[in-house]
């Protein structure tokens, strides 16, 4: 499953698919993993809009430096949370949530997302950090509701 939903992250929002076949048949569609400078420019852009104290943009920068040698796209993702995190107190919490294994009970609502201070490459990759998060955990159908709100 994980390495599913890795495939799935690869190309979320930085690259569109790249060749399927007709209408009705089975499709298969191929994604690029973004590399580090295209993650970085989107959160570039996001964070130019911020205010940042010294103290977090040093936190930035360090993670900037962690983007930079992040071997694979889960490690990517990674680092995208944690810039949030850094900036933000609710993606901070949600980041909090990742590092745990899920014990029953409520889960965390993302509805904070729709706010319009996330651009869409954060909202969509918090998201996938979340349903890749649920997956992990078992948690397979509130994964797929999840993954239903990322275009």
């Amino acid at each position: 499953m994980w390495n599913s939903l890795a495939v799935v992250w690869s190309g979320l929002v930085l690259l569109a698919p790249g060749a399927a076949t007709e209408p009705g048949s089975q499709q298969t569609i191929k994604y690029q993993a973004p590399d580090a400078e295209a993650i970085w420019s989107h959160l570039q852009g996001w964070l130019s809009r911020q205010q940042v104290s010294q103290a977090t943009a040093q936190r930035i920068e360090q993670l900037r430096a962690q983007l930079a040698s992040a071997p694979g796209p889960p490690e990517r993702l990674r680092v995208v949370v944690q810039v949030a995190a850094a900036v933000d107190p609710q993606a901070a919490q949600l980041a909090q949530v990742l590092e745990q294994p899920w014990q029953a009970g409520k889960l965390p609502s993302l509805k904070w997302l729709a706010q319009p201070k996330w651009t869409d490459f954060l909202r969509h990759n918090l998201r996938m950090a979340y349903a890749r998060w649920l997956a992990l955990n078992q948690l397979y159908d509130e994964a797929l509701q999840e993954l239903k709100h990322i275009q």
